[in-house]
């Protein structure tokens, strides 16, 4: 419709070329006003004043009489040009805008008011005018009629279908809360959110899917994990739906209920009968709504003192190192309301050949062989890793030997080219093959950058890469991580905040970066070893120290702001992102060399330490929770210098640390790039067995004359221990890869000691038992059923040839 108020024919012909179907316009004395006459329900009603041929003159513009139906607001206002300033007076029922200085031209004039989309359908009226110029009052005020026209979109609507009201529902379950929602074109979203006090406040639960139907009339669904809620009785569910215009929302038509209900007991899965090998799995059923499971396991069937083997939210355990004997187990299901009783009680039998199971072997040749790591491999043998001077094509090579399960070598393998080349740490992968890490010399000044290479189980190089910048970068510490990819950590001269950082850094199967962080501060920062988390996350530890790697006086201050060097302990997400980091020290040279995570989902570190302890330093095991927060800590030492390079955690719960120990030097360890503390003064190998509080159940150190030192232990899957490290008292060479197999007690013939490797001490004891005529069925060597000195020989000599009886 057309409306015109006041106009020539002229100009009622000229606009109805121009105006929409719905437009109008009114003349007042110096100006047009165009509107439409009509409007929609959350519309917007839109008034342009056109004021000609302005000549140093002050203009006002009024409406007035607005109906309360409408929303005025705020309301927008726009000015076509730059000619002046502006007032505007805006009240619930006018709007006023008046020129604060003369103007020059043609002004156009646009003022808007919002029409709310409940305002009834009616015709409504107003008034507009307007002052030109000199005018001292509002001149010929028009009233004009506006109609309000239902809108062509209705809004959504929203109804809650589940929880509806009434419901009693456990804590822990995933509820698929629903609702149903229309609209004339599309319902774009719907989102969920729950209150738990009746609706004084809502919490978000996120945006639903369509389960059924169409987006103009279908059933939207979202999973609500009422995990960690508290129990109460006044809950409800709101549902919001929107199509891009409007929104409309419903709720629970009463309140529900969360209930706290501890989960039902689970069933354990019967292991079987016989196992040959200590290694087995133990599996039980999921309960519906806990959390986690406890396996605990027992020797005597009774659980008067029981081990906890497992805690987590999985199924099942893979239970290794078992000896001889029958093991019983049971588990119970938990959640934030409770546990339940424990399930029925399954055992499985181990018997074990224990023949022929302590040794030792040496590898290299002239000059200096050092083993860093060694891990046992699916078909029972060893791995070790480490680098030669003795064979290969530079001056140290990356170097792996692998054995079988009684030591004796299968093959070897070097990896360089004509300089220095390091190998750190090596792991089996899944596919059989190895993946090693460490660092190569790229320069005349000694910088070297990490190198990761790969092969498959026929020896074949699949990858080799390198990385790094123009400072020393190295990687100490390799995982395949349950992508399939690898994660390692070191630290980095060319990256980062620092003098070093500590360097964490993801690739996948290919051996490409998918990303790598850096940790630290302004000094030295370094990371010694990493593991992948239960969340998928990963754990570095190190250390925070001065700048230079050295102790260099009192009050020197490391990257995080405390005394000398601090034990570091850095946690991160599954995309290497800090989530917490910790330090643990005293005011003197303290550090980490190796880190795992727990059965009770918490960490064990072990280095060492010149802040506590009877020595200078002493084996440091720090035992923390799952956040990091110590636990307890102990040390381990006298007045020698003892440094622990490696822990485990046993099956018994336990701890296995392996090291060095020596003859007391003023001179802090240098964290260097070989890491090797050792000095002239003759080291030893030292092994420390803990109970799971860290108490020490027992130790032995292994050594001739010379440095003899451990940078590996693994518990083996017959429940003994496997060391890697290396030996200058025996063997070929200036030093030698030392690979040492123990057993444990009564499991080696000529082992009379019982510390699970053959010495010249078992040839003493036999000796003794020769003369006095003693029995230890371990002295019969020869199996003649006598002991005599010729077993006393075959001893000795066992020792000499590093082989086993």
């Amino acid at each position: 419709m057309k409306k015109i108020i006041e106009l020539s024919l002229i100009i009622l012909f000229l606009l109805s070329f121009t105006l929409p179907a719905n437009a109008a316009t009114i003349a007042l004395v110096r100006s047009t006003v165009e509107y439409a006459d009509n409007v929609e329900q959350g519309g917007i009603l839109e008034f342009v004043w056109n004021t000609p041929s302005l000549s140093n003159e002050e203009v006002r513009y009024l409406i007035n009489d607005i109906p309360s139906e409408f929303d005025v607001g705020e309301a927008n206002v726009e000015i076509s040009s730059n000619m002046g300033t502006f007032d505007k007076i805006i009240k619930s029922y006018k709007i006023v805008l008046r020129s604060t200085t003369a103007l020059n031209g043609n002004l156009e004039v646009k003022i808007n008011i919002s029409i709310p989309s409940d305002c009834p359908e009616n015709t409504y009226t107003l008034n507009i005018s307007e002052m030109v110029g000199s005018d001292s009052d509002m001149l010929n005020p028009s009233s004009i009629d506006i109609i309000v026209q239902k809108s062509s979109t209705n809004p959504p609507s929203a109804t809650v279908l589940h929880p509806n009201g009434g419901e009693s529902i456990p804590i822990g379950t995933q509820v698929q809360v629903s609702a149903h929602a229309t609209d004339d074109t599309a319902v774009t979203s719907v989102t969920f959110s729950y209150s738990s006090n009746g609706g004084s406040d809502w919490n978000p639960i996120g945006a639903g899917t369509i389960v059924s139907g169409t987006s103009k009339d279908g059933i939207w669904n979202r999973t609500w994990d009422t995990n960690g809620l508290g129990a109460g009785s006044n809950y409800l569910i709101r549902a919001v739906a929107d199509d891009g215009t409007s929104t409309r929302e419903d709720q629970s038509d009463s309140t529900f209920s969360l209930t706290c209900t501890s989960p039902s007991a689970s069933a354990l899965n019967d292991p079987g009968t016989t196992d040959t090998d200590g290694s087995y799995t133990v599996s039980w059923s999921s309960v519906s709504g806990a959390t986690s499971y406890t396996l605990e396991e027992d020797t005597s069937g009774s659980f008067g003192s029981p081990t906890v083997v497992y805690f987590g939210s999985g199924t099942s355990k893979y239970i290794t190192g078992r000896r001889d004997g029958t093991y019983y187990y049971r588990v119970n299901a938990c959640n934030a309301c409770g546990c339940s009783g424990w399930s029925n009680v399954e055992d499985i039998e181990v018997s074990i050949s224990h023949e022929g199971e302590g040794w030792n072997r040496t590898f290299g040749g002239a000059d200096r062989d050092v083993a860093y790591s060694v891990q046992q491999t699916s078909d029972g043998g060893f791995i070790l890793a480490g680098y030669t001077d003795s064979y290969g094509a530079g001056s140290s090579d990356f170097w792996l030997v692998k054995t079988d399960s009684s030591g004796n070598k299968q093959w070897d393998k070097t990896f360089g080219g004509a300089d220095s080349d390091i190998a750190r740490s090596v792991q089996q992968t899944s596919n059989g093959g190895y993946i090693l890490a460490g660092c190569m010399d790229y320069s005349a000044a000694g910088m070297y950058d990490a190198r990761l290479v790969r092969i498959d189980s026929s020896r074949a190089i699949l990858w080799d890469v390198t990385l790094g910048g123009t400072g020393w970068d190295t990687a100490e510490s390799v995982q395949e991580t349950s992508d399939g990819g690898f994660v390692f950590a070191g630290y980095t001269g060319s990256y980062g905040a620092g003098y070093y950082d500590a360097w964490l850094v993801k690739v996948d199967s290919n051996g490409c970066i998918q990303w790598n962080r850096t940790f630290g501060g302004s000094g030295r920062d370094v990371a010694y070893s990493v593991q992948q988390t239960s969340d998928g996350g990963y754990i570095i530890a190190g250390s925070t120290q001065p700048q230079g790697g050295y102790l260099l006086s009192t009050g020197f201050m490391n990257s995080l702001g405390i005394d000398f060097a601090d034990v570091w302990l850095v946690k991160t997400d599954s995309n290497g992102n800090k989530q917490w980091d910790k330090t643990f020290g005293g005011n003197d040279w303290d550090a980490a060399e190796s880190i795992q995570q727990t059965y009770d989902g918490g960490f064990i570190l072990a280095g060492y330490t010149k802040s506590y302890g009877a020595g200078d330093p002493d084996f440091w095991l720090i035992k923390t929770y799952s956040n990091g927060n110590k636990q307890w800590d102990k040390t381990f030492g006298e007045t020698d210098d003892d440094y622990a390079y490696s822990v485990q955690q046993t099956s018994d719960g336990g701890y296995i640390l392996a090291g060095v120990t020596e003859p007391h030097s003023d001179a802090p360890a240098p964290l260097s790039e070989s890491m090797s503390p050792c000095g002239a003064g003759g080291s030893d190998v030292w092994l420390v067995k803990t109970d799971s509080e860290g108490g020490k159940e027992w130790d032995k150190t292994f050594g001739g004359t010379d440095d003899d030192y451990a940078s590996s232990v693994q518990q083996t899957s017959d429940g003994g221990y496997v060391l890697a490290g290396y030996t200058k008292s025996y063997g070929a060479g200036g030093s030698d890869f030392w690979l040492i197999k123990l057993g444990t007690a009564a499991q080696m013939r000529g082992d009379l000691n019982h510390d699970g490797i053959l010495t010249p001490a078992d040839a003493a004891i036999a000796l003794r038992l020769a003369a006095t005529g003693g029995w230890d069925a371990n002295a019969d060597v020869n199996h003649d059923d006598y002991i005599t000195s010729l077993d006393a020989l075959m001893i000795l000599q066992a020792t000499a040839d590093a082989i086993d009886l």
